[in-house]
């Protein structure tokens, strides 16, 4: 069954700045994970590090307020090296538990999140500039943008989201396909939050999808749309909730066992930056077969 999204209910206006900073709210809930995780390691305790930990409550708690994520962003070197400094101070107390390999794996991953920090704050000032612009891409920039976004997943995951990008592949992991036709078939132009947009749909795909499956990303530009298709082979959406699925913080019935780290929102803000673009969007799906969400953006320029 397919249908088309119109409309959604109007959002409160710090709704809406959540949803301009969702790219930042599925990092800032990593990095929280990874830090309850290194205090566990530590000592079983996940609030060990606690002026971390409050950092990321200040930066979570924020993110409804646009001015107060930008500075946040603005100062991620001084908060990184905070972070850092904690973990070295607390591993100096438990030597034992902090030579083992979970725990440097643990702050491997802090590190990496504070390296995909950095890239979504030079986005969000970027687009805060030039806000409605279309930023010409290499098709193999865009590839590597998507495969990190996985590959944190899997990271923080602790290998539980495995995702091959081979089609010879073997369960039970999940493979990835990338499937892109541009104008020169080098280089592609997109919004900075149809970014944003992509990396949401395919972080709900892989979540909803079971070992074994499939995740599909397709992005299709002519001299007068741009077409983007997100398609997965996981639990599907049920019938009568395809038109509401997409308001603001609505989950699938279906799929509330488990955990939204981006809140649930990654469908409103789809629909929403398709429609600041003046575009359309769709969405089908079958129960147990899977989901695919389509975009369809004119383009402004040739």
């Amino acid at each position: 069954m397919e249908v088309e999204i119109t409309e959604i209910p109007p959002l409160e206006p710090g709704e809406q700045s959540l949803l301009d900073m969702h790219s930042v709210l599925t990092v800032a809930t990593s990095l929280q994970g990874e830090l309850e995780m290194i205090g566990l390691l530590l000592d079983n305790n996940p609030r060990l590090l606690r002026q971390s930990l409050s950092f990321c409550r200040q930066l979570l708690a924020g993110l409804a307020d646009l001015a107060r994520t930008v500075d946040l962003a603005q100062r991620l070197p001084e908060y990184e090296q905070t972070v850092l400094n904690e973990i070295v101070a607390a591993s100096t107390v438990y030597p034992l538990q902090a030579a083992q390999p979970d725990h440097r794996e643990t702050i491997d991953n802090i590190r990496s999140v504070f390296r995909l920090f950095g890239r979504r704050a030079r986005e969000i000032l970027a687009r805060l500039q030039a806000p409605e612009d279309w930023v010409c891409f290499p098709l193999e920039s865009l590839r590597r943008d998507v495969q990190e976004v996985l590959c944190a997943v899997e990271k923080h995951s602790r290998g539980h989201h495995r995702l091959l990008y081979q089609p010879a592949r073997s369960p039970p992991d999940r493979a990835f396909d990338f499937v892109t036709e541009s104008h020169d078939g080098l280089s592609l132009s997109l919004p900075l939050l149809v970014k944003d947009v992509i990396r949401d749909l395919i972080a709900n795909a892989r979540q909803y999808t079971p070992a074994g499956g499939t995740i599909r990303l397709g992005l299709y530009e002519t001299t007068a749309t741009l077409r983007l298709v997100v398609e997965d082979t996981g639990r599907g959406i049920p019938p009568a909730e395809l038109a509401e699925v997409v308001h603001y913080g609505r989950r699938g019935s279906n799929v509330q066992d488990l955990p939204a780290r981006g809140g649930g929102l990654g469908l409103t803000k789809a629909i929403l930056v398709t429609k600041r673009f003046g575009g359309r969007m769709w969405i089908m799906s079958a129960l147990g077969s899977g989901t695919r969400i389509t975009i369809q953006l004119p383009r402004d320029a040739p």
